[in-house]
């Protein structure tokens, strides 16, 4: 996780990021010195303060149902999710795809392609 979201943010202006509690956060401290930028935790128990992981958790037990074990998914699975995922028009964001969105933004912060978000 923390190679993840260093990799995608160094080609992101972020200035905060906001974890869940889970052990996957667990080196939350060497991505914000990497990233430069602070970070924090929700509270625990308080869905409402990730809304939007919240929804997009819900978008994804459209396909894998709580305790699925992702070991029965294949790639090929998994990457039809997020293609659905990315391509879907959201209501949020004018009905725009999260991808036409980030696709946008990155081509505002850098004239050559950037792969980052490809898919």
């Amino acid at each position: 996780m923390a190679k993840a979201l260093k990799k995608m943010g160094r080609k992101l202006s972020l200035k905060t990021l906001t974890f869940d509690n889970g052990i996957e956060n667990k080196h939350h401290e060497s991505v914000a010195l990497c990233l430069r930028i602070q970070t924090f935790f929700c509270n625990a128990y308080h869905s409402w303060e990730k809304g939007g992981v919240e929804n997009t958790i819900g978008r994804i037990r459209r396909f894998i149902p709580k305790g699925a074990n992702l070991a029965d998914y294949s790639d090929e699975d998994i990457a039809m999710i997020e293609y659905w995922l990315n391509h879907t028009p959201r209501k949020c964001l004018n009905y725009q795809t999260p991808y036409q969105r980030m696709s946008e933004y990155l081509l505002s912060i850098s004239p050559q392609p950037n792969y980052a978000f490809e898919g």
